[in-house]
């Protein structure tokens, strides 16, 4: 009996003991193995991916190849054993900003994974459109888009002739993650080139060279410019038929070549005229006028300007490159003074400056080689005739009446071109003697001046066929021109008072 008691005590103290053996304590193991987006579980995914895991720092970076949506991406993760994580493995989850992973071991402790998941970031650093909005600019009435050229990177646009370029505002749009410099609608001194530099969303760059120019000033701009310069004008034109059917235009091919427009009107003449590079006849007669432009001074086939009856009260200096100009008609302005580089007019065949306000004319009027037709009559301040005005060789006509001369240079006897000389109304009390010279002078006004006597020589004008003299103080003329009288049936006013010995 005792025998069986021991054997029975023996067996459960050896079951006891093999219970307590095979007992031991929970794991503290809280770690992330392995994470990975497996292709088979999201469908955007071609391959698989796997995470990056730090242990350090108890970080996970998963760096995606592809630009997908990572809002439901279901990860694969792997962890210790016994150990669970939460949010759980296989859920859809958003990863658009770091998602924070606890894994909690068999113990109870856990651990906080971060987790990252990263998309590649872009290369692509494209101007996509460059486009200058009416609405954003002045000036503009429609939008300007302009041409992209991806292989050279350059940008290049064309706005009106009338647009300033100092400050236009372009409305750029550009690859999606991409920055530009400088930034859209800010705007841009367009009058050089400028650089547009597109970067990446990775950080490399590309460059694109901005060229905007104006358009060219056609013909038609040029005339409605200075159509909208002169609202008070009275012109009739009609901006829907070709320029050629404007009152006053007569144009070639769209090219303006002559305008005469008389009485509508105008008070100015647009800086634009310049454009007008076919224009060879200007006639403005009767508008009120008063300055020209300088841009005038381009107008390099005018061979007629005629501006009689305006308010013009001088000249600018570019009238001298008028180099083709044939006629100036001035006639009846309120001009006090030429300037010198009237001298610079070598075309130059007639120069009208009838009724103006002159008080001198320059000395490089002599410069006029080819001038045959001179008039200053009515410029009452005028009292004095440069001697270089010998020096107009060609010279055929000259009017120098209803001025205020005491005298003319004997250098006039140079002009043995001359036909007709007028000097009537003037202050004169002498002739010079080489008016002798005029051998080819038919017309001679020498009327109501102070004269007491004429020289002898004046019977060498064996042309003359008409001689005005009354109203001087002249008593007797001399035999020589009496003979000339006589030669040339030339009839004296029925008020010369003057005889012949």
């Amino acid at each position: 009996m005792k025998k069986t008691i021991f054997l029975t005590a023996l067996l459960l103290f050896n079951m006891v003991s093999c219970t307590n053996d095979d007992q031991t304590d929970p794991s503290k193991e809280n770690k992330i193995l392995t994470f990975s987006f497996l292709s088979k579980d999201n469908d955007e995914l071609s391959n698989d991916i796997n995470g990056t895991i730090d242990e350090d720092n108890k970080t996970v970076v998963v760096e995606l190849f592809d630009k997908i949506d990572i809002a439901e991406l279901k990860p694969t993760i792997t962890i210790s054993e016994n150990a669970t994580i939460s949010p759980d493995d296989q859920v859809a989850t958003d990863y658009s900003n770091p998602i924070t992973y606890k894994v909690t071991a068999e113990d109870g402790s856990d651990q906080d994974y971060e987790v990252t998941v990263s998309l590649p970031k872009s290369s692509e650093k494209q101007l996509l459109t460059f486009v200058f909005l009416a609405s954003e600019n002045n000036g503009l009435s429609t939008d300007i888009v302009a041409v992209i050229d991806e292989k050279n990177k350059t940008v290049t646009a064309e706005v009106p002739f009338n647009v300033s370029l100092d400050a236009l505002v372009p409305t750029l749009e550009i690859s999606g993650d991409a920055e530009v410099n400088p930034q859209d609608k800010v705007a841009a001194d367009f009058n050089n080139d400028m650089v547009y530099e597109v970067k990446a969303e990775d950080g490399s760059s590309e460059a694109y060279v901005v060229t905007i120019t104006n358009a060219l000033v056609t013909d038609r701009d040029v005339l409605i410019a200075w159509y909208n310069l002169n609202p008070g004008n009275t012109l009739d034109w009609d901006f829907s038929k070709e320029i050629n059917d404007w009152q006053g235009i007569t144009a070639t091919d769209d090219r303006v070549v002559q305008i005469n427009i008389q009485d509508k009107g105008l008070t100015s003449i647009t800086p634009l005229i310049e454009y007008l590079t076919e224009l060879n006849s200007l006639r403005l007669v009767g508008h009120g006028i008063s300055s020209l432009p300088i841009q005038m001074g381009s107008l390099q086939k005018l061979r007629v300007l005629d501006l009689t009856h305006n308010s013009l009260e001088n000249l600018p200096a570019e009238i001298g490159n008028l180099t083709s100009l044939q006629s100036l008609v001035l006639h009846n302005n309120e001009i006090n003074v030429l300037p010198p580089e009237i001298g610079n007019l070598k075309s130059l065949i007639q120069l009208d400056l009838t009724f103006n306000n002159l008080n001198s004319l320059p000395s490089r009027v002599g410069e006029l080689e080819n001038l045959q037709s001179l008039s200053v009559y009515g410029s009452r301040q005028l009292a004095s005739i440069p001697t270089q005005i010998g020096d107009l060789t060609q010279l055929i006509n000259l009017n120098l009446g209803w001025c205020n001369l005491s005298n003319i240079p004997s250098s006039l006897g140079n002009l043995t071109n001359l036909i007709d000389l007028r000097i009537d109304e003037n202050r004169l009390q002498e002739i010079p003697q080489e008016i002798g010279n005029l051998v080819r002078l038919r017309t001679l006004q020498l009327q109501k001046n102070r004269l007491a006597q004429l020289p002898s020589e004046m019977g060498m004008l064996d042309g003359l066929l008409v001689l005005y003299i009354q109203e001087n103080q002249i008593t007797e003329l001399p035999q020589e021109l009496c003979e000339l009288i006589d030669r040339n049936n030339i009839s004296l006013d029925k008020d010369v008072m003057a005889s012949c010995p």
